[in-house]
C-alpha cells in the first residue's frame, strides 16, 4: 500500500471509503493519515499518507489484548482496531474522527474538539450497544452510563478525572492495572487512538462501568459455550481443512467486532444454509451475492489475511468450535446489521422473516426466502 489520492470523491462515500483505506493500512500493519479536503466540501479530494506502524506508547496493542483476549467485548475489538487513527495535521480533519462525532449527540465535528467521548460513542455503536447519534461527546457523562462495576474488567469503561483545566476529564477502555497505572486504549490520547497508562489515582469516583443489559455482547467462557451434550444437528456436513479456512476468512468480513457468541451466530447461519442446501461450509460462503464480504472490496483482504495473525487463529477457534455445537440462532439463514443499513432501517427482504437472535451488531432472522 502506498499513500496516494483520490479526487472528487462524493461525500455520501466518505465514511466507506476512508474505512476501506483504514483496513487495508491495518492489514499491512501500517500507520495511515487520510485528508479529505475541501473542509466541508462536496465532492472531496482524498488524500492518505502511510508509514511504518509505530509503536504504542505503553507495549505493543497485540502483547496488552492477548492476556484480555478470552474476555473482550465486541466494542474492545473494535477499539483496538482503530488503533493509530489520529489528528490530521496542516488545520485539516481527519475524515475518521468526524465519523467518531457522528456517534454522539452532537453530529460530526472537528477533529479539534475534543473527541475521547466521541471514540467511546463510536466503539458502543459499532458493537450494537447504543444507536447512531445517542452517545456523548462529554466524558463526564459516561459516569452516568450503565452500571457501575466494583472493579474493572477487560473493556468496561473508565472515567477520568480533567487531564486539562478546560476539560470535564477523561474516558476510554480498561485494558489492565499495572505499577499503580491504569492502562486505557482509548482516543485523544496524545492527539490519537493507543494504549496509554494513568495514575490509578485519576479514577473518578464511580468511573467504572459497563453497558447495561450487555452481558450478551460479551463473549463467554468456554464452558457457556457449550450446550455440548445436546445434539448437532442432523445433516451437518463435515468440515474439511478448506471450509474451516473460508469460514474463518468469512468471520473475519463479516463479524470480526462481534463478541464471541455472535461469530458462533454467524457460523451457525452458514450451517444452516449448508444443511438446507446439502453443500459445505466453503460454497455456501462464497454462493453468489450472499456474503457480501467475498463480492466487494474486503475480498482482497480476505484473501491477504495470513493464517498466523492472531486474530485469524481466534476466529478458526471460534469457527471449528461452533461448527459442531447446536444451533443458538433459532434456525437463522439470515442476519443483518442495523448499524449499515441507511438511516438504521432493516433491510426489504428482512420483512419477510421472523426475528430470531439479536446479539452483539446483528439481527438474525428465519423465514426469509431463499
Amino acid at each position: 500500500m502506498e499513500s496516494g489520492r483520490f479526487e472528487k470523491l462524493p461525500r455520501a462515500q466518505l465514511p466507506e471509503f476512508v474505512q476501506q483505506l483504514r483496513d487495508e493500512a491495518r492489514l499491512k500493519s501500517l500507520d495511515i493519515e487520510i485528508v479529505a479536503l475541501p473542509e466541508g466540501g462536496d465532492p472531496v479530494d482524498v488524500e492518505w499518507r502511510v508509514k511504518p506502524k509505530a509503536a504504542a506508547p505503553v507495549a505493543p496493542p497485540a502483547a496488552l489484548m492477548a492476556a484480555a483476549a478470552a474476555d473482550n467485548p465486541a466494542w474492545l475489538t473494535i477499539a483496538e482496531g482503530e488503533i493509530g487513527t489520529k489528528e490530521a495535521a496542516g488545520g485539516a480533519d481527519n475524515p475518521a474522527i468526524v465519523e467518531y462525532f457522528a456517534w454522539t449527540s452532537l453530529g460530526p465535528k472537528p477533529d479539534s474538539v475534543s473527541w475521547c467521548g466521541a471514540f467511546v460513542s463510536f466503539c458502543l455503536g459499532r458493537a450494537g450497544v447504543i444507536p447512531k447519534g445517542k452517545g456523548s461527546a462529554r466524558a463526564a457523562d459516561w459516569l452516568a452510563f450503565g452500571d457501575p462495576l466494583p472493579a474493572p474488567r477487560p473493556g468496561c469503561i473508565v472515567v477520568l478525572k480533567p487531564q486539562a483545566p478546560s476539560a470535564s476529564g477523561h474516558v476510554g477502555f480498561w485494558v489492565k492495572e499495572a505499577g499503580g497505572k491504569i492502562h486505557l486504549l482509548g482516543g485523544n490520547q496524545a492527539d490519537s487512538v493507543n494504549v496509554t497508562a494513568f495514575p490509578a489515582g485519576e479514577l473518578r469516583e464511580g468511573g467504572y462501568r459497563w453497558p447495561r443489559g450487555a452481558a450478551a455482547t460479551v463473549a463467554p467462557a468456554a464452558g457457556d459455550f457449550a450446550l455440548a451434550d445436546a445434539a448437532v444437528p442432523a445433516g451437518t456436513p463435515a468440515l474439511s481443512a478448506d471450509d474451516l479456512d473460508i469460514l474463518t476468512r468469512t468471520l473475519w468480513g463479516e463479524a470480526r467486532g462481534e463478541p464471541e457468541a455472535g461469530q458462533a451466530a454467524v457460523v451457525h447461519v452458514i450451517r444452516n444454509r449448508a444443511i438446507r442446501k446439502g453443500t459445505d461450509a466453503a460454497r455456501e460462503c462464497q454462493r453468489p451475492a450472499q456474503f457480501s464480504c467475498w463480492f466487494d472490496a474486503q475480498k482482497g483482504k480476505l484473501l491477504a489475511l495470513r493464517t498466523d495473525d492472531p486474530l485469524y487463529v481466534k476466529l478458526a477457534a471460534v469457527a471449528r468450535m461452533a461448527w459442531d455445537k447446536p444451533d443458538t440462532t433459532g434456525g437463522a439463514l439470515h442476519y443483518y446489521a442495523p448499524a449499515g443499513m441507511p438511516g438504521g432501517k432493516p433491510p426489504s427482504w428482512a420483512a419477510q422473516g421472523t426475528e430470531t437472535l439479536r446479539i452483539g451488531g446483528h439481527i438474525f432472522l428465519k423465514g426469509v426466502p431463499w
